[in-house]
C-alpha cells in the first residue's frame, strides 16, 4: 500500500506526522477531512483557529491541500451560563 503523510499548520507551528499506509489517494483525503474535524472538536469555547493540512504522497509532494478557519462563540445573552433563562 502507498504511503502517505499530512502536515498541519495553525500559522505557526508546523506538525508532520510519520508515514501511513492508507489504500488510496482518497482514502488519504478522507483522513485529512477527519483530522480536520478533530482539531477543531477539541478547541474550548470561543476558540479562534485557521487550520491547514496538506497531504504528502511517499515522494514528499503534496497531492492535497485543505484550509479550515473556525470561531466559535458562546452567545449568553438572556440566560444564565449553566443554560437557565433569566427571569
Amino acid at each position: 500500500m502507498p504511503l502517505y503523510r499530512f502536515a498541519v499548520t495553525d500559522g505557526q507551528h508546523l506538525d508532520r506526522t510519520d508515514a501511513i499506509e492508507l489504500s488510496s489517494e482518497t482514502v488519504a483525503v478522507k483522513e485529512a477531512h477527519r483530522a480536520l474535524a478533530e482539531l477543531i472538536a477539541d478547541l474550548p469555547n470561543g476558540a479562534r483557529a485557521e487550520l491547514r493540512i496538506s497531504v504528502e504522497n511517499e515522494t514528499g509532494e503534496a497531492i492535497y491541500q485543505a484550509q479550515l478557519t473556525f470561531r466559535g462563540e458562546a452567545i449568553f445573552a438572556g440566560r444564565e451560563k449553566d443554560g437557565e433563562t433569566k427571569l
